[in-house]
């Protein structure tokens, strides 16, 4: 018996389940056979990996595309709100929302820089095996 401890202390938990189950139940072991290609490090949040994909493809396609154009697209809104008003109260006061568009668009920029530096690692980490990894190095 053979443990990659580099996998982490989930997978190798995991590992440790298998083969007692294994041993336990020989009959029913080879219903939870994955066929996956890599092992799976922890549980992701598929809805996250989603978007990070669209962002990733989205970029890679259109390199010249601004983040706030790629946040529209990808469909990922920012709260509509800056120091806690909200833009459309803004609005219906008649002042002008110029202050909560600029903050609109920087946490706009932020998601999709974020979402740009997650695919990345995870594209890295699948490099070495590992999904989903998000960390460098």
């Amino acid at each position: 018996m053979q443990i990659d401890l580099s996998l982490g202390s989930e997978a190798v938990e995991r590992s440790l389940k298998d083969l007692h189950s294994q041993l336990l139940f020989p009959k029913n072991t080879a219903l939870y056979r994955s066929a996956a290609r890599y092992p799976v490090a922890r549980r992701p949040v598929l809805m996250n990996l989603h978007r990070h994909l669209a962002v990733f493809k989205l970029r890679k396609s259109n390199p010249r595309l601004p983040h706030e154009q790629i946040a529209d697209r990808v469909g990922l809104h920012a709260a509509q709100q800056a120091s806690g008003i909200s833009k459309s109260y803004m609005e219906r006061l008649g002042y002008s929302t110029k202050d909560i568009d600029v903050e609109l668009r920087r946490a706009k920029r932020k998601a999709i820089q974020h979402d740009l530096r997650c695919a990345q690692h995870l594209i890295e980490g699948v490099g070495k095996g590992q999904f989903p990894v998000r960390t460098s190095g």
